[in-house]
């Protein structure tokens, strides 16, 4: 969603979290970025943010594959990104990480005065992955903007 004239700040939250989370599942899992917040105003823009370091992790043979990463409100998915890699080697039988950084922008819009539950999800398609990766400290925010 986009931010038109643009407004006040109405409220901020935010959170640093830093606990490696690894799996090797290609089901959602929460990677432990998660807030409650409870808009001002049903018409206000309500700007999520996410930064934190993701490893792929490739086993073997293995060269490419993707890391998923969802914004869910109220564990419906309102933003999701993919992030595919390729590793040109001929080594073969030797494990191989991939460490970057992600950030995540998404404007949603409030249409309520209730609370609402944030939160960034993850998985991965055929290869192990992490998010937090060496317990390396991402930064979540919400921003609450009067439109």
């Amino acid at each position: 969603g986009g931010l038109g004239g643009g407004g006040k700040v109405l409220q901020y939250k935010h959170m640093t979290y830093g606990t490696e989370v690894r799996t090797t599942s290609t089901s959602w899992l929460d990677t432990g970025f998660e807030l409650n917040f409870t808009p001002k105003s049903a018409s206000s823009v309500i700007r999520i943010s996410a930064n934190l370091k993701v490893d792929a992790n490739m086993k073997n043979s293995l060269r490419s594959g993707k890391t998923y990463l969802r914004f869910a409100r109220n564990n419906s998915t309102i933003y999701e990104i993919e992030r595919g890699y390729y590793m040109n080697t001929s080594v073969t039988n030797e494990d191989r990480t991939l460490s970057y950084w992600v950030n995540m922008i998404w404007n949603d819009q409030s249409n309520t005065v209730s609370s609402l539950n944030y939160k960034l999800k993850f998985h991965n398609d055929n290869h192990e992955s992490a998010v937090f990766s060496e317990n390396q400290k991402g930064l979540f925010e919400i921003t609450e903007i009067e439109v």
